[in-house]
């Protein structure tokens, strides 16, 4: 409910705009009619701000031309042209800079020349290739606008037209005689002013031909007289008055949109153009029509908020600014007149409503709005709010809609013949198509059909992007026109009615992830390792510095730990154990013998901050922590937590007495009890417990040994370089024993040591490492010679091209590594190699088995191929959710809605990403600060 006082302001201001509208009055003419200098336009001042920027360009040249077939009277059309600038002053006039003022310069008498052209003794070939020739040479020739008459007509002659010098045969009869063409300047003229001309053009020549008189009648007013009233009546309260609104309006309105462009945007805006059009059954023009009526819509409200949908979910944002144009000739004197009167609309929409009615109750509003306040030309608009201008877009806005009512004879639409004594003029399609505009779409809707048509900038949009956005826009439109009244009313939003095709939403949902594959489902991960002791007992599991287990050793060391922890701690599935101790043999003894015991480790690296050690320890409530050399003594721990110190022998009094054999539970562990809680960085806010399953955890593995395929063996050889409390010390540790393979661990201070680092690769001959690209810099710019058969992971950052490109020639393969800790260390798994190298090259890609990834906006709806959307992470390996933290895990974790199962979740990674091509995905950044 508004307030008394919003209902006096919202009541002032309409009764303002009524007294704005009265005020306009009739235009006259200029008092010093005798004076042919006067101020230009708003509209024409930008236009020779432009020409004098660029120098003399067609940009702004409106050809159009005809095909003739007859004979065509050349002196009756010379004759013609000369009336039609002698009405006109604009066509007679050019422009000066004096005393830094823009003068338009009426010139009192110009003799007006048809240029002609004969082609008659060419041969059909080379007729055509001459006739084109001279086509475009018309279209690309630039109007001096200080010295040129604003308009001009050219004939070219095919052969003579006389009815005695066509035989008279069907495929002959209609053999065109010449091609007449037309162009005047924008500065002078705008699509109406188009259909003006060629009106006038046509009811003259058919009177002269015939020899009556001129049936038009004298012109009261004339374009400068337009031009002085602009000046005088927009200035003091009717101009504040405008600019207020739209400087409320459009504050902070993005400069660009933000839709995904398929080639850099140039420095300098190129305009070629092209066009791509289709059309909507009359059914769903009439319920649309029927639609817009029902909101009290206009069909182009109607339209503009199904573009606005459109551009907003291939854009990512929910602000959306459209330009229109506005015909502006509100006046009866100056309907027929040629001139530049057309500006432009400005409408901003908040495309992200609760409800489609309310939606288009917004739409309606803005619409509404802007038409009361349209009298600020756009060019005084962009002056005024102090907009920056770029040869390179537009300002503003970079994306106009039309209706097909806005444009006159010379646009790319079908056109009748028209008849004159003698003569059949036949308007053609412009085959040069200009791009003013990013995106300039042109839509008509009536009963017979709703008809749209793109033309895009070809620098930065290719045809396959502009059949997406021209697709989703008939599947949005006709979704509306199906939609019922119940779903009007209540909660639909417009972002759920369907836009993208079944095919589109099967490639995304169901063939990118189809990825399902067996995995271990009655075996633990400590159980799984207890297999690989039992077929490969003496194999080396795990060296550090000049010790080293082999896997019978390091099994029945950790049994030890397990036998220990579950008498004399009650250890059981699920209970949280926390283990503080440094790189060591004893670390993977400890991490293994809580996994035995059925507990879960919770590892806090002791060269962590005491802060942050603490918040753990808190966060979690850990009754037991393994410790090692007395670290705890930095910690303030309660009563009820246990020690179990860890010497730094191999052996320990502690554990000496209990059993080497595997620990069997009562009850066999279930795949769903915890593996282990590790805390996140904190980088966006505090560091939250992720709780990781036993099966999640055992997915992964397996998932990696499908991914890496006959590398991933027992003949594996990984040196760890990451700390217990990052996840990716998952992989590093369990990875190698889960095939039974070797772990070679590094100290804390060869992982500093980018020269220590290289030397573990070589003496214990390494064949897999993971790093952060950090990490692998530091190795390159050690001057690190690199090895040939070394598997390189990358993950935990983003892999840049070129890092990419040189550890390629350093090493056998190169892996590009992305995951949270939510989803169980990584999620997509791809190589990187000559093959793959288009584009940026370290996307990502290589889903993992039973892993699904989907890219959704803001209310879970899959984004169109190539837009920015949030990566949902679902599948077999997410996280049980935060640990202490029901309403985050909530947040986080949501039911998958694209899943057959019930229970299915998806987690929301925060990470913006776009589906690229071959279902790459490629990293865009983040939807926080992280």
């Amino acid at each position: 409910m508004k307030s008394i006082e919003e209902k006096k302001a919202l009541l002032k201001q309409r009764l303002l705009k009524q007294k704005i509208k009265n005020s306009k009055g009739n235009l006259t003419k200029r008092s010093n009619k005798a004076d042919n200098r006067s101020l230009v336009s708003f509209s024409q001042q930008r236009l020779w701000f432009i020409d004098q920027l660029q120098g003399d360009s067609p940009e702004y040249n409106m050809p159009i031309s005809f095909e003739v077939v007859g004979r065509l009277d050349l002196v009756v059309v010379n004759q013609v042209m000369n009336e039609i600038v002698r009405r006109h002053e604009v066509l007679r006039t050019i422009y000066i800079e004096d005393n830094d003022q823009t003068l338009q310069c009426i010139q009192s008498e110009v003799e007006f020349v048809l240029s002609e052209n004969d082609l008659r003794d060419l041969s059909g070939s080379e007729q055509t290739q001459a006739l084109n020739k001279l086509i475009q040479e018309d279209v690309h020739t630039a109007f001096n606008l200080s010295k040129d008459i604003m308009v001009r007509a050219r004939f070219i002659y095919l052969f003579d037209g006389h009815t005695s010098d066509i035989k008279h045969t069907e495929s002959n009869i209609q053999k065109p005689s010449g091609y007449l063409l037309f162009n005047m300047h924008h500065i002078a003229s705008d699509g109406w002013s188009v259909q003006v001309l060629t009106k006038e053009f046509f009811s003259l020549y058919s009177a002269y031909v015939e020899r009556k008189p001129n049936p038009l009648p004298e012109l009261e007013i004339q374009y400068a007289d337009y031009a002085h009233w602009q000046r005088e009546w927009l200035q003091g309260e009717v101009l504040k008055t405008q600019l207020n609104y739209w400087q409320q309006q459009l504050a902070d309105a993005p400069l660009m949109h933000s839709l995904q462009l398929d080639s850099p945007r140039l420095e300098v805006k190129q305009h070629q153009g092209a066009l791509i059009s289709s059309q909507l059954s009359s059914g769903i023009a009439q319920s649309l029509m029927q639609l817009a009526k029902k909101h009290q819509l206009t069909p182009f409200m109607l339209l503009h908020a199904a573009l606005a949908q459109v551009l907003a979910r291939h854009s990512n944002s929910d602000d959306i600014v459209i330009g229109t144009p506005v015909l502006n000739r509100l006046q009866a004197e100056i309907e027929p007149l040629i001139g530049f009167f057309v500006s432009t609309l400005v409408l901003r929409l908040d495309t992200n409503h609760q409800s489609l009615s309310d939606y288009l109750a917004h739409v309606r509003e803005v619409h509404l709005d802007a038409q009361s306040n349209q009298d600020v030309p756009f060019e005084r608009l962009v002056e005024q709010l102090n907009i920056p201008r770029s040869s390179a877009y537009t300002p503003v806005f970079q994306i106009m809609l039309t209706t097909d009512t806005d444009y006159g004879v010379g646009e790319n639409k079908e056109r009748q013949e028209l008849t004159l004594p003698g003569v059949t003029l036949s308007p053609l399609p412009a085959e040069h198509i200009t791009a003013k505009f990013d995106l300039d779409i042109r839509i008509s809707l009536n009963e017979s059909g709703v008809n749209l048509e793109w033309i895009f900038d070809k620098a930065i949009f290719n045809e396959v992007h502009v059949t997406q956005f021209n697709d989703h826009l008939s599947r949005l439109l006709t979704g509306l026109a199906t939609v019922s009244e119940t779903e009007l009313v209540g909660p639909l939003q417009i972002k759920k009615l369907p836009m993208l095709s079944t095919l589109e939403l099967d490639y995304s949902l169901n063939t990118l992830n189809d990825t399902e594959q067996d995995y271990p489902t009655d075996k633990c991960l400590h159980e799984l390792f207890e297999a690989q002791a039992v077929a490969n007992p003496n194999n080396i599991a795990v060296v550090f510095e000049d010790e080293q287990l082999t896997y019978q050793e390091l099994n029945q060391q950790a049994n030890k730990v397990a036998h220990y922890l579950a008498e004399h701690h009650d250890v059981t599935p699920n209970t949280l154990v926390g283990i503080c101790v440094e790189r060591s043999l004893q670390m993977v003894v400890g991490l293994l013998g809580i996994l035995k015991a059925g507990g879960a480790y919770v590892p806090l690296d002791p060269s962590y901050p005491t802060a942050r050690l603490q918040h753990i320890i808190n966060d979690t409530g850990i009754n037991y922590l393994l410790d090692q050399s007395g670290l705890h003594t930095r910690l303030e721990l309660s009563d009820k937590v246990k020690l179990i110190s860890i010497n730094d022998t191999r052996f320990t009094d502690v554990f000496i007495d209990y059993p080497v054999t595997n620990r069997q539970l009562a009850d066999k562990q279930p795949l769903s009890s915890l593996a282990y809680v590790i805390h996140t960085s904190g980088s966006t806010g505090t560091p939250k417990g992720v709780m990781i399953e036993q099966g999640a955890f055992v997915n992964f593995l397996q998932a990696m040994l499908f991914q890496l395929g006959p590398n991933f063996n027992h003949d594996l050889k990984l040196l760890a370089v990451t700390t217990m409390a990052f996840d990716i010390a998952g992989l590093e540790i369990w990875g190698p024993l889960f095939v039974g393979g070797q772990v070679v661990l590094a100290s804390k201070d060869d992982v500093i040591d980018p020269s220590k680092l290289s030397h573990l690769l070589n003496v214990h001959d390494i064949n897999f490492m993971q790093a952060t690209p950090a990490g692998w810099r530091s190795l390159l710019d050690d001057d690190w010679a690199g090895k040939k058969d070394l598997v390189a992971l990358s993950g935990g950052e983003l892999l840049p091209d070129k890092l990419a490109k040189s550890l390629m020639r350093n090493c056998a393969q190169l892996w590009n590594c992305y995951g949270p800790t939510e989803a169980t260390v990584w999620s997509l798994v791809r190589r990187i190699d000559c093959d793959n190298t288009r584009g940026n090259i370290a996307n990502l890609a290589g889903p993992l088995s039973n892993y699904s990834h989907y890219v959704l906006d803001s209310t879970q709806e899959v984004v169109p191929q190539g837009v920015i959307g949030e990566l949902y992470i679902g599948g077999t390996s997410l996280a049980r959710g935060y640990l202490n933290n029901p309403d985050l895990t909530k947040e986080k974790f949501i039911a998958d809605p694209f899943a057959s199962r019930k229970d299915a979740r998806l987690y929301r990674t925060g990470d913006l990403v776009r589906l690229v091509s071959d279902g790459q995905l490629e990293f865009v950044g983040r939807t926080d600060t992280q």
